[in-house]
């Protein structure tokens, strides 16, 4: 391990400790469902029950039937490749909220504990980026009831308010341009990062998959570069080093779709986001 790689290891290490610190207790986990009982994970659309071997992903009233038929989907799509994935039931409701029926992962996520020792971060990363790099590498056949990237992009882009016409022109130009320049398409997952990898008995299962879409390695990388970032720049640099070393790539192969995956993000008004950052990066090209 060279001086450069221990540093930015130590640094992100750190700011893993003061993000988990800093995390507030959630209000919802004194809560008790009157028929699902206590949860035992939250997000930032659903909160998940277990019922025996199947758990429960109850999702919050805002949101849409669509959003939880299209994470059925692509539950199932990603079953379909044989991914360690949770089996996919059927989609139900509780008192009026949508709900998803999965199997029960027993295990936990691989992010948990990383922060307590060097190495132990060290391994994590280099685990999660094994895992996305086979997820990207697997061959596609049927491809039609998962959503494509660029039309997922496009919409998003459309949908933020808070920006002008010529920025959401400028962007949807380099969007086109950074599809028609690349040249391999997979199964991205959206959201992939070491806190939806379960550690299990029979090794490590990829949950939460309600963004994923047909696309383009770099862009999925780079998402997970965007999401590390919220936590640690160190973290989200080390991510990215081990992502491009892993595939032999260049890093602004992965950045060049940052300004245009910075405002994606904004469309999902996720609270603790920095909009401030997230505006700069989409200023960026």
């Amino acid at each position: 391990m060279d001086n450069t790689y221990a540093a930015l290891l130590t640094q992100a290490r750190e700011d893993l400790l003061l993000f988990n610190e800093k995390k507030k207790p959630n209000a919802e986990t004194d809560f008790t469902h009157p028929t699902l009982g206590k949860p035992f994970a939250f997000g930032n659309t659903a909160t998940l029950y277990r019922q025996g071997n199947f758990a429960i992903k109850l999702y919050h009233p805002h949101l849409p039937a669509e959003e939880v038929e299209k994470e059925y989907r692509n539950h199932h799509f990603a079953h379909q490749l044989n991914l360690f994935v949770p089996g996919v039931h059927r989609i139900t409701s509780y008192q009026l909220q949508h709900a998803l029926i999965l199997d029960y992962v027993d295990g936990e996520p691989l992010g948990t504990d990383c922060w307590k020792a060097l190495d132990t971060l060290d391994q994590c990363m280099l685990t999660a980026v094994k895992q996305q790099h086979h997820l990207h590498r697997i061959p596609l056949k049927k491809t039609e009831k998962i959503e494509l990237m660029p039309q997922k992009i496009e919409r998003q882009i459309h949908q933020v308010d808070d920006l002008s016409s010529s920025r959401k022109h400028h962007l949807l130009n380099l969007l086109q341009q950074l599809v028609e320049s690349s040249t391999s398409q997979s199964l991205c997952h959206g959201d992939f990062h070491f806190f939806n990898l379960i550690k299990t008995k029979k090794g490590i299962s990829m949950i939460d998959w309600v963004d994923a879409s047909i696309g383009f390695p770099c862009a999925d990388a780079c998402r997970s570069y965007l999401l590390y970032a919220s936590i640690s720049k160190a973290l989200a640099t080390l991510y990215l080093y081990l992502y491009c070393a892993k595939g032999n790539l260049n890093e602004e192969e992965v950045l060049n779709w940052l300004p245009i995956l910075a405002c994606a993000r904004l469309s999902e008004n996720v609270a603790s986001d920095s909009k401030e950052q997230l505006h700069r990066w989409m200023n960026e090209k």
